[in-house]
């Protein structure tokens, strides 16, 4: 082949990080994105160069490399097409295809591929015209991901992923200043754990012994709190900026679905900044989700090597996890979330030890699926979770993570000069059973427009539990929520003035009405 150029592979390799960024927009923050890009970019470019080694020909290495990346790219959401159209209530708990099923299509696909490889090499021909015909098709498909990326660049409110007027201010004193000696500050969420009475309900587990230990060590248990919202993003920027998110809906409007203004604030929010002022140390120990997993304003950084969430999803909707499976290959950025709670476990008791004033935020995704944890400590493989049912899972990693938090709580206590305040608490509460089926069996279901009073007071319950030494806090009460957790802390500790807000519940009404927040405290109570 003469005359034409190949750039099909390198175009359609942008693709999937293309498309992703783009379904997500929302969510992320470009810089986020770019290991994603350079390793998509990096695959198409290794494909074409090993491949044009073999055949010393441009066109046919460009064919068989673009017949190789669409494999490799698109083979996941082949999966999940199969999933979610012709085998929906055969899913496992993770929600992946039956292994009979992922082993056929597998085979078909190889053999496809095989036989197209086979035939290409067989076939003596000119490919110049098939190249640009590739050429403009690879290009084509580009278009409609760029066009949504540059029109929510250009019409989004915040340009850059900023609300107008930043996060809100809460009412109180700008500066704090210890009254005697400082105290550490523990913040530690929970992803995803119940309330007592949701956990009762949902899976009939009664959680009293361990709310008693808590209450036995000096903790205020809120056995009646609920989440001040529905989804980590909202609940986050309302508890890490003690206040209502009522001014974002006058800032974006109730149609955006811009998420990042909210992640703006989670990195930028008030707690940190006005413990930093206070000369608090900074640890933030983040998740594997984007929003938490990094701190810009952190003075130590630490996320147990937890992975680009960006890279993750798109690593997971290729082919590699598919065929690990098919060989029980490990997928170590599932499995290492048991390293990495454990690595949390040991920088907590060593953070306990320092001899600075510190503040340490945790965001400890427990007891939250993925499923890794046996109900005694032991790593699970995928292999092991997927042959068990949701609840089985969900209850073993949920005692695991009462004993985590209790050997937590002693730690901290007893490693620190001076009592420090420690907060338990969830972000959310578990999923009702309808939303764990939607997720797994991939159908549609709106909380907020379906959801019982029941299934509200499900996914709105959560733990909240305070170790407030050395003083008789006032505000405290059983349905005490997030958003004065602070407040209360800051006017106990540190002379402010802080108002107690009432508690109250609030849902959006999807993804794309992220601040069209329906009031939900009546169905909770």
């Amino acid at each position: 082949m003469t005359g034409t150029r190949v750039y099909h592979p390198f175009l359609l390799g942008l693709y999937p990080p293309l498309a992703l960024y783009a379904h997500g927009i929302n969510n992320l923050f470009f810089e986020t994105t770019l290991s994603g890009f350079a390793i998509s970019i990096g695959f198409s470019a290794a494909v074409f160069g090993v491949l044009w080694l073999i055949f010393r020909d441009p066109g046919k290495a460009g064919i068989v490399a673009t017949a190789l990346i669409v494999f490799a790219f698109f083979y996941g959401h082949l999966n999940n097409f199969l999933a979610a159209t012709f085998f929906a209530d055969q899913l496992t708990v993770a929600g992946q295809l039956p292994r009979i099923v992922q082993s056929w299509s597998l085979r078909i696909w190889g053999i496809g591929f095989g036989v197209f490889v086979i035939w290409l090499c067989w076939r003596k021909a000119d490919y110049g015209n098939l190249t640009k015909i590739l050429n403009v098709v690879s290009a084509a498909v580009l278009i409609v991901p760029a066009i949504t990326i540059a029109m929510h660049l250009g019409t989004a409110p915040g340009q850059g992923g900023t609300a107008k007027s930043g996060p809100p201010a809460a009412t109180g004193d700008t500066a704090l200043k210890a009254k005697g000696k400082p105290r550490d500050v523990y913040y530690l969420i929970f992803d995803r754990y119940g309330s007592r009475r949701a956990l009762q309900d949902l899976y009939g587990f009664d959680n009293g012994a361990f709310l008693k230990s808590l209450s036995d060590r000096g903790f205020y248990v809120a056995e009646e709190s609920n989440g001040n919202y529905f989804g980590s993003h909202q609940s986050l920027a309302s508890s890490l900026n003690m206040t209502y998110l009522d001014r974002l809906t006058r800032e974006m409007g109730r149609n955006s679905g811009d998420f990042n203004p909210l992640s703006r604030m989670v990195q930028d929010n008030e707690v940190q900044g006005l413990l930093r002022g206070a000369g608090y140390k900074y640890f933030h120990l983040g998740s594997t989700w984007e929003v938490t997993r990094l701190n810009k304003n952190a003075d130590v950084n630490f996320s147990g090597k937890a992975p680009n969430e960006f890279l993750s999803v798109l690593m997971q909707t290729n082919a590699i996890p598919i065929i690990a499976r098919k060989w029980d290959i490990q997928i170590k950025w599932i499995e290492s979330k048991c390293f990495r709670v454990n690595a949390k476990l040991e920088m907590l008791k060593q953070i306990a030890t320092r001899p600075e004033t510190t503040y340490t935020f945790a965001h400890i995704l427990l007891p939250h699926e993925p499923f890794v944890f046996d109900a005694d400590g032991r790593c699970l493989s995928e292999k092991e979770a997927v042959k068990r049912t949701w609840k089985t899972n969900f209850l073993a990693q949920l005692r695991f993570t009462n004993d985590m938090i209790l050997e937590i709580v002693d730690e901290l206590i007893q490693g620190s000069d001076v009592e420090p305040i420690i907060i338990i608490q969830a972000d959310e509460g578990p999923y009702p059973a309808r939303l764990v089926e939607a997720y797994l069996f991939k159908r549609p279901f709106n909380l907020a427009e379906e959801g019982t009073d029941e299934e509200w007071s499900q996914k709105m319950g959560i733990l909240n539990a305070l170790y407030l030494p050395g003083v008789e806090a006032k505000g405290l009460r059983p349905r005490i929520s997030p958003v004065n957790s602070f407040r209360i802390i800051f006017n106990e500790y540190f002379g402010a003035s802080y108002d107690i807000l009432p508690d109250r519940g609030f849902t959006y009404r999807d993804l794309e009405h992220a601040y069209d927040f329906i009031d939900v405290t009546e169905k909770i109570r």
